[in-house]
């Protein structure tokens, strides 16, 4: 919880990935805190911060409220002055359009599927319907260059373009069949306080020493300075002669972020330990007052979005047979007189067992 009278630790620039939300597993009460806690003049969202892996295995649950507290604090920090990019993952990869030559300059994707949005390098302004003064703005895209206060050139993307495994049809394939496999060890890891899923996720993508051979051999390539990315669950912040790697984490495990002070300096923010130096006490609980209430409508909005980039499975059978209960109950050209209240209940009651989210 936020603590009365007390100032967030505010830093020019964080950047955070690997949420996961949607996921039952996904640290959304602690990521709450943590955006509750700190303040920045630009937050970077590096991938997966929706699950749409998750989104579209499931059978239409909702997001549950800490969920969506998480979507209204975000949209509280994009319309009071905080600069909030999105760069899209392997998880939420339907925001992302082909990539150019060079990384941070991604290009439309010519798709005329109705579940893919052009999102591309645009700012979006999501405005609340009870208060149009309320206006939500995050740009959307498949990667950037950050530039610190001392010059130097930062690539920002999520890290999955570096994995071999994510590249290869057949095994991307794969890995979203097996993905509930991690959710579960992440479990077993909460229940006998091991780190099994952590092991077995770097072990699977060989993020240890492939990825950042890949990562390193791009920036040697390029004319930048270092790399920042998430994607392995691996918060770290390694600084060579040449060139600087970091990784911002994850909150399904580990709870980190990246931070740019204002000294010019990268900082690991491991929130688990922080929040107890901070004395935070209780984690927020869908029981207290949701601060961002009035950003309630703007993530309603949001959710809709997802649920059309995201259309949960078998979503078009179940619209189809939903096409066949109307018609059931009221005929292809029924007259008021027919439509009796019963039949407007039993469609009713139906219609919405059949919603997506």
């Amino acid at each position: 919880m936020t603590i009365q009278n007390r100032r967030p630790l505010h830093f020019p620039t964080i950047v955070i990935s690997d949420f996961h939300l949607g996921k039952e597993v996904a640290m959304t009460a602690h990521l709450l805190e943590f955006l509750e806690n700190t303040s920045c003049e630009k937050l970077i969202l590096n991938g997966d911060i929706i699950d749409g892996w998750e989104i579209m295995a499931r059978k239409h649950k909702k997001f549950d409220e800490m969920t969506l507290r998480v979507i209204d604090a975000i949209n509280k920090k994009a319309a009071t002055g905080t600069q909030v990019t999105y760069v899209s993952g392997n998880h939420d990869e339907k925001l992302r359009g082909a990539w150019s030559t060079k990384h941070n300059e991604p290009r439309h994707l010519n798709d005329n599927k109705p579940s893919r949005i052009p999102f591309q390098n645009k700012i979006y302004t999501f405005t609340s319907a009870q208060n149009r003064a309320l206006q939500s703005q995050i740009k959307i895209k498949g990667g950037m260059t950050y530039k610190a206060p001392d010059g130097r050139k930062f690539l920002c993307v999520h890290g999955d373009q570096f994995d071999e495994a994510m590249r290869n049809k057949r095994i991307k394939h794969w890995a979203e069949i097996v993905d509930p496999a991690y959710d579960a060890l992440i479990k077993a890891d909460r229940r006998l306080n091991t780190s099994i899923a952590s092991w077995a996720k770097r072990k699977a993508k060989g993020l240890v020493e492939c990825f950042e051979t890949a990562v390193k051999t791009a920036v040697n390539k390029g004319s930048i300075d270092g790399i920042i990315c998430g994607h392995s669950h691996d918060s770290k912040i390694l600084q060579e002669k040449s060139y600087a790697f970091l990784n911002s984490g994850d909150w399904v495990e580990s709870a980190t972020a990246l931070a740019h002070d204002e000294k010019g300096s990268w900082q690991k923010i491991e929130w688990l330990k922080l929040r107890e130096q901070m004395a935070l006490g209780d984690l927020p609980s869908v029981q207290d007052k949701n601060p961002n209430a009035e950003y309630r409508s703007i993530t309603q909005r949001q959710v809709k979005w997802i649920q059309r980039i995201w259309p949960a499975k078998n979503y078009d059978k179940k619209q189809e047979k939903l096409s066949k209960l109307r018609d059931q109950c009221f005929g292809p050209a029924a007259s008021n007189t027919t439509i009796n209240d019963a039949l407007v209940a039993k469609y009713e009651k139906k219609r919405q067992e059949l919603k997506p989210f």
